[in-house]
């Protein structure tokens, strides 16, 4: 079909977004635009669409929409379980700072 399935942590409240798009750069660009925040980094990616699966398996962390309160171990859950094509390792620094310090 097409899509990726993407992880975004918006750094200014350690949001994160799970979504699907079938342009990743253009995607992370229009949310830092309605977001109105440069500080929106690409967490993960996987080349297929598993969007609604992530949805309902992190639905009791919903904040909003497609926003999520995940720490490190659910992040590196999904991740890991799902094989990820990419992990951006720093960022997964920052959250096990963010959450252990």
């Amino acid at each position: 079909n097409g899509y990726f399935t993407y992880i975004l942590l918006n750094t200014d409240n350690m949001l994160s977004k799970i979504g699907r798009t079938k342009n990743i750069s253009n995607r992370i660009n229009s949310i830092k635009r309605d977001s109105a925040t440069e500080n929106i980094h690409l967490i993960s990616l996987k080349s297929i669409d598993i969007e609604g699966y992530l949805h309902n398996l992190m639905k009791d962390k919903n904040v909003y929409g497609e926003w999520f309160k995940l720490d490190y171990k659910d992040v590196s859950f999904i991740v890991d379980d799902n094989d990820f094509d990419y992990k951006n390792k720093e960022l997964f620094n920052l959250y096990i700072l963010k959450h252990n310090g």
